[in-house]
């Protein structure tokens, strides 16, 4: 097999695998998204939000990244019950940099009142409103994953000479 050849196979499945897995990823976030927007919307407080720190792997290499997102914690009432969540990275974001994240978590801190959507089959889970804005990502994310796969395959069908 000539080295051409190799680099075909071998790309095209890591592009594959790769855009599959995005894909995958953001189809499931936008039918949940689209499934919780058709929940009972109910007026929720916030209690608290701050910044999480996490850990990403970067690059081919596999070398870490330190990332934050912002945790919200939230309470709402449906009926006469009170029910309590928190969120991390309710919004979609993710941040590289502290002080970016503290800054988006504390425009959050400062509103009393959230929409919150509440599942009508267990009112114990719920989506806040602030992470509905965000969906377009996940669509783009889909977009990018599906053209990804499209080009591996491409690839690796090109290694075998059959022309899309």
């Amino acid at each position: 097999m000539h080295d051409s050849q190799t680099y075909l196979i071998v790309a095209g499945l890591a592009l594959a695998v790769i855009g599959f897995v995005a894909a995958k990823t953001n189809f499931v976030a936008i039918r949940s998204a689209i499934a919780a927007s058709t929940w009972t919307s109910v007026d929720g407080e916030i209690e608290s939000a701050g910044v999480s720190e996490g850990c990403d792997h970067a690059g081919a290499s596999g070398s870490k990244r330190i990332t934050f997102r912002i945790v919200i914690r939230y309470s709402y009432r449906l009926g006469n019950r009170t029910y309590s969540s928190d969120k991390s990275g309710s919004d979609g974001r993710i941040f590289s940099i502290f002080s970016s994240a503290q800054r988006a978590a504390n425009q959050y801190a400062t509103r009393k009142t959230i929409e919150v959507y509440v599942s009508p089959d267990n009112p114990m889970r719920s989506v806040i409103g602030v992470g509905m804005r965000w969906q377009w990502r996940y669509w783009l994310g889909l977009v990018v994953g599906a053209v990804l796969l499209g080009l591996g395959v491409v690839m690796i069908l090109a290694r075998f000479g059959v022309h899309a």
